[in-house]
C-alpha cells in the first residue's frame, strides 16, 4: 500500500511541473505562435507543421486547439486553417510525451538547481524564463523518477475498461491528454497487460472533451471545427478500442514505447481517415450546426479567454481585433471622401454613421477584453502593451468621431449654400494628404523606427501648416464673399476637424 502513497506524491509534481512549463514557453514564444496562427499558410502541411510546433510551445495540445477555437468567432482565421492547426497540435501531443519518455532524477537535480539560480540571481525576463523551463523540466522529471520507485501491481493488471474509465478520467481531471498519458505511462510502466493500450484510448477520447465545451461558446465555425476534431479523436478512439480487445490474448512484454507507438499510430489513423472523409464530416457538420443567414458581427469576448490561456496568447485577439477597427476606419475614410465630393446623400450619411457606431462598440469591446486580460499574472513588456492598446484604440475611435462630424459638417454646408469648386479641391487635397499620413503610420504601426518616426513627425507638422494655412486663407475668401457667418463656421469645424484627425495620428505613431 506505501506504493500507491508514491501516486499521490508524483502526480502533483508531474502536473505543477508541466504548467509551469506552459506558462513559461507561453511567454517566451508568444510572437511565434502569432506569427504563426495569423500567417497566411498557402499549403496545409505547412499549416499543420505550425499546429505541431505550437502544441509543443504550449505543452499542451488541448489550449492550443481552444485558442484557435476562441479566434474563430471573430473570424480571425479560416475555417480550413483551424483544421490544419489542430490536426498538427493533435500529432504534437504524440511529441510532448516522447520527450519525457526517459527520466533520471539526477537530471532532475541537475535541472532544477541551474533554474533555480537562473530565477533567482538573474534580472532579466528571458533568463527567468529560461530558468522556469529547466526547473519545470526537472520538477516533471523528478515526478516521474519517484514513480519508478513504487510497484504497482493492481494497477497495471487492472481491468481493461476501469483503465478505459481511469485514462478518461485523469485525462479531463488534468485538462490535458499529454500529462495524463506520461503519467499513464510510468505507472503502468512495462508488462504483459494491454491495460496501458485501453488506458490511452480513455486519454484520447478525454483530450477532445474540452474542446467542445470551448465551442459551446463560439459561433457555428467554432461548433464546425470542434465537430471535425471530435471525429478525429472518436476514429482514433475506436482504433485503440479494438486494437487494445484484440491484442489482450497476445503474449509479449508491452513498454513505454510501445503504449507511446500506439497512441500515435492511433491518432495519425484518426486524422488519415477524417483526411479522406473531410467533405462528407462537414456535410454531417453543417447540417448539425447550420450557418446563421445573417452572422452576427464578430466581438472581442472575454468569455473566450480560457483559464490557463496566458496573457500573451490573449493578447493575440486583442491585436487582431485592433487590426480590424484600423481596417474600418481606412473605409470609413474613403466614404466620407465620396460623401464630401459628390454624394450628398441621407443614406450615405447613415452608413458613415454605422460605421461609426462600429468603431465605439469595438473600442468598448477591446478594453473590457484587456481589463479582463490585466488580471493575470502579467511581464512588464505584456503590461506596456495592454497600455499601448488601450490607447491606441482610444485614438482610433477619435478618429473616427471627427470622421463623422466632418460628414456631418458636410450636410450642413450643402444645407445652406453650395460648396465651391475651388474649396472643394483644396479641402480635398488636404483630406487625401491627412488619409495617406493615417494609412502610413497604421502599416508601420509595428516596425516603426526611430528614423521613420521622425519622418512621420515632419510630415504632421507640415500638415497642420498646411491646414492652417487654408483655414484662415479660405475664412478670408468666405467673409469677402458676404458668407453668411454660419457658413464660415461651419466650414471652419471642417477644417479643425480635419487637423483633429491629423493630431490623432501623430499620437498613434509616437506610441
Amino acid at each position: 500500500m506505501k506504493d500507491y502513497y508514491l501516486i499521490a506524491l508524483y502526480i502533483p509534481f508531474v502536473a505543477m511541473g508541466m504548467r509551469l512549463l506552459r506558462n513559461a514557453f507561453q511567454n517566451l514564444f508568444s510572437k511565434f505562435i502569432h506569427r504563426g496562427i495569423v500567417a497566411d499558410s498557402k499549403h496545409g502541411f505547412s499549416a499543420a507543421g505550425t499546429g505541431v510546433l505550437g502544441s509543443l510551445f504550449l505543452f499542451s495540445t488541448s489550449i492550443y486547439n481552444r485558442l484557435i477555437l476562441n479566434l474563430l468567432p471573430g473570424r480571425l482565421i479560416s475555417i480550413e486553417k483551424a483544421i490544419n492547426l489542430s490536426t498538427g497540435s493533435l500529432l504534437g501531443s504524440f511529441l510532448i510525451v516522447l520527450i519525457f519518455l526517459k527520466a533520471h532524477i539526477v537530471a532532475a537535480v541537475i535541472l532544477m538547481l541551474l533554474g533555480t539560480l537562473g530565477m533567482i540571481w538573474s534580472k532579466k525576463t528571458k533568463i527567468k524564463l529560461c530558468s522556469q523551463i529547466l526547473f519545470a523540466f526537472g520538477l516533471v522529471i523528478w515526478g516521474l523518477s519517484l514513480g519508478q520507485f513504487g510497484s504497482y501491481s493492481q494497477i497495471t493488471n487492472i481491468n481493461l475498461w476501469y483503465a478505459l474509465a481511469l485514462g478518461l478520467g485523469l485525462s479531463l481531471i488534468l485538462r490535458s491528454s499529454a500529462v495524463a498519458l506520461i503519467i499513464g505511462i510510468w505507472t503502468f510502466g512495462e508488462g504483459s497487460s494491454v491495460s496501458p493500450f485501453m488506458f490511452s484510448a480513455g486519454v484520447i477520447l478525454g483530450g477532445c472533451l474540452p474542446e467542445i465545451i470551448a465551442a459551446n461558446k463560439g459561433n457555428t465555425d467554432s461548433k464546425q471545427v470542434a465537430f471535425f476534431i471530435f471525429c478525429q479523436r472518436i476514429i482514433a478512439f475506436v482504433m485503440a478500442v479494438t486494437f487494445s480487445l484484440w491484442l489482450q490474448d497476445k503474449n509479449g512484454v508491452i513498454s513505454k514505447l510501445d503504449v507511446l507507438m500506439f497512441f500515435g499510430f492511433c491518432l495519425i489513423i484518426g486524422v488519415l481517415l477524417t483526411k479522406i472523409f473531410k467533405k462528407l464530416i462537414f456535410k454531417i457538420a453543417r447540417r448539425l450546426f447550420p450557418s446563421e443567414e445573417y452572422p452576427e458581427e464578430p466581438k472581442l469576448n472575454s468569455d473566450h479567454i480560457g483559464e490557463e490561456t496566458t496573457a500573451s496568447i490573449a493578447l493575440i485577439q486583442a491585436r487582431r481585433q485592433v487590426g480590424k477597427m484600423a481596417n474600418i476606419l481606412e473605409r470609413i475614410f474613403t466614404k466620407v471622401r465620396t460623401y464630401i465630393e459628390n454624394d450628398i446623400h441621407p443614406k450615405s450619411l447613415a452608413k458613415i454613421k454605422d460605421y461609426e457606431r462600429v468603431t465605439d462598440n469595438m473600442k468598448e469591446e477591446v478594453e473590457n477584453f484587456l481589463l479582463v486580460v490585466m488580471e493575470r499574472s502579467l511581464t512588464v513588456s505584456e503590461t506596456n502593451e495592454i497600455v499601448v492598446l488601450i490607447k491606441l484604440v482610444d485614438e482610433l475611435e477619435a478618429i473616427a468621431d471627427y470622421l463623422d462630424k466632418l460628414a456631418t459638417y458636410r450636410t450642413k454646408f450643402e444645407e445652406e449654400e453650395q460648396f465651391s469648386p475651388q474649396h472643394k479641391k483644396e479641402f480635398l487635397e488636404i483630406y487625401d494628404q491627412v488619409e495617406k499620413y493615417f494609412h502610413d503610420v497604421m502599416s508601420s504601426l509595428l516596425n516603426l523606427e526611430q528614423d521613420e518616426r521622425a519622418k512621420l513627425n515632419k510630415r504632421s507638422n507640415k500638415l497642420k501648416s498646411d491646414i492652417d494655412k487654408m483655414r484662415l486663407r479660405q475664412a478670408n475668401e468666405l467673409k469677402i464673399s458676404n458668407a453668411s457667418s454660419s457658413l464660415v463656421l461651419t466650414y471652419s469645424d471642417m477644417i479643425i476637424a480635419l487637423r483633429k484627425i491629423r493630431g490623432h495620428t501623430r499620437h498613434i505613431s509616437n506610441m
